[in-house]
């Protein structure tokens, strides 16, 4: 199967997923929204004062 749009964003941060909304919207453009994060299942990561220790 191939896959094909007008658009690539990489980062599905606050402003990557901004700007993919953004040329979505109309329907005109098709957009790829691509995050490569790792995994946030460490304790640290879902524990408020973990902040201090990811940090």
């Amino acid at each position: 199967m191939s896959l094909s749009f007008d658009h690539l964003v990489v980062g599905a941060g606050s402003e990557g997923c901004i700007l993919a909304n953004r040329l979505s919207e109309s329907g005109k453009y098709s957009v790829a929204l691509v995050e490569a994060g790792g995994s946030d299942k460490h304790f640290w990561i879902n524990t408020p004062l973990g902040v201090g220790q990811i940090l």
